[in-house]
């Protein structure tokens, strides 16, 4: 027997909606990039040099770390925390979510990273 999936036994005041995307890639920083990248077969992975390693191939996510971050922070933190909070800010940006009238404490996010 197969259980109801729980989204169909929530009442619709509790219900999980995704309401915005955000990411960054190695070909793309939103997902209109990201699909157009993908269609066009842009994989965004290429000859890289790094330090002590030498050269070799990768896939780099190339964003402005200062579109959300001062420099201080990006000073302070890691790459991969930058990545981070590019993807979550362009995320409540694609939802569009209206933070006047929305109660923060029912707001989540999911984060993702491979």
């Amino acid at each position: 027997m197969i259980a109801p999936s729980s989204v169909d036994t929530l009442p619709d005041q509790q219900r999980i909606v995704i309401t915005g995307v955000g990411l960054t890639a190695p070909n793309g920083n939103s997902l209109q990039e990201l699909r157009e990248s993908v269609l066009n077969g842009r994989s965004g992975v290429t000859d890289y040099e790094i330090r002590y390693f030498g050269k070799t191939l990768a896939g780099i996510c190339d964003f402005d770390t200062k579109t959300y971050q001062s420099r201080k922070d990006i000073r302070r933190g890691t790459r991969a925390g930058s990545v981070g909070v590019f993807a979550a800010n362009e995320a409540v940006n694609d939802s569009g979510i209206d933070w006047e009238n929305t109660d923060r404490a029912r707001v989540g996010i999911h984060v993702g990273v491979t």
